[in-house]
């Protein structure tokens, strides 16, 4: 009588052959080892020799603008301004909303801060004006700023001054 065994069973039958070994033929052993004979100095010269790579500069960021000191200015005469915002340490440009303004760049003192001359004509309507800055990069969100026939002046937060200063009637006054 026959005996049955589970499939999952670890009993086998004598006929069946303990170890079963293939040989590998000729060729392909010697293909085997010519091919890693081969890429071996290769690799090993890559991992000698690492690669240098060069630094790629990082692009400027947007820039933004968030406040402009003083927010008007007088038409006709040449004004000096104050930007305060983000990434305006490389502003190459001034966008105006009209074409009877323009300005130039005096100095950058920090990322956050940009001093300019802005020169608006004399024929330029009283009104409010947008600007915005520009890098290689973007341009910044717009700005009002107001231009009127008025001197325009401006008193910071918490600087006091000993002496009162004399001003031109009328004058128009921010701060």
């Amino acid at each position: 009588m026959k005996t049955m065994r589970h499939p999952g069973s670890r009993l086998r039958d004598k006929a069946e052959p303990r170890y079963v070994t293939r040989s590998m033929p000729p060729l392909a052993t010697f293909a085997l080892i010519t091919l890693l004979a081969l890429t071996l100095p290769f690799s090993a010269a890559a991992a000698k020799k690492p690669v240098k790579m060069k630094p790629q500069p990082v692009p400027p960021g947007k820039p933004e603008i968030f406040e402009v000191i003083p927010r008007g200015v007088q038409r006709g005469i040449t004004n000096r301004m104050t930007l305060r915002g983000t990434n305006l340490a490389d502003v190459t440009e001034l966008i105006f909303s009209d074409k009877k303004m323009s300005g130039k760049i005096l100095a950058a003192p920090g990322t956050n801060e940009l001093r300019l001359e802005l020169f608006s004509a004399a024929s330029l309507a009283r009104g409010a004006y947008s600007i915005a800055v520009k890098n290689t990069n973007a341009t910044s969100s717009k700005l009002t700023m107001y231009v009127d026939d008025l001197p325009q002046i401006y008193k910071a937060a918490g600087k006091e001054t000993k002496a009162p200063a004399v001003y031109p009637v009328p004058f128009s006054f921010w701060g």
